[in-house]
């Protein structure tokens, strides 16, 4: 059964013109790239990975910890209110909000430039003046080393 499924995949890995499967690589790198430095930023964000996360003083909320401020920015974005503090609290809505901000301030390959990605996520568009934002930058590339 081993050798069926092994020459099963072997046959459609044969198949796929090489343009198509280094295509393929790139989209799988990208997800990954993407997924690591989601990971590293919600380790940073709330180490407990708890959905449920809320932080008085900022009115923070979720694993990515997402501010009102934020909020209202992903809605203006869109040109109307999609999200509300409650999507906070979903990880999938949680992630959109995310992709949808650093895809408008970053561009479609935000995910190339850790730094900027980070710095906007906490300190905003003038965040390399900020000595705390600074200090999270750098939290969040140790932690993808």
């Amino acid at each position: 059964m081993k050798k069926f499924m092994f020459t099963c995949i072997f046959l459609w890995v044969a198949s796929i013109h090489s343009h198509e499967l280094t295509n393929y690589i790139n989209h799988i790198k990208i997800i990954d790239s993407r997924a690591c430095l989601i990971n590293a930023i919600t380790n940073i964000e709330d180490s407990t990975h708890n959905v449920f996360a809320f932080c008085q003083k900022e009115q923070a909320r979720g694993i990515l910890q997402i501010r009102p401020i934020m909020l209202a920015e992903v809605n203006r974005i869109l040109g109307k209110t999609v999200f509300d503090t409650t999507d906070c609290y979903n990880i999938s809505k949680s992630v959109a909000i995310f992709i949808i901000i650093q895809e408008h301030y970053n561009g479609l390959n935000w995910f190339t430039n850790s730094k900027e990605v980070a710095g906007l996520w906490n300190g905003w568009r003038n965040w390399k003046t900020k000595p705390s934002a600074i200090n999270y930058v750098n939290r969040v590339l140790t932690k993808l080393k």
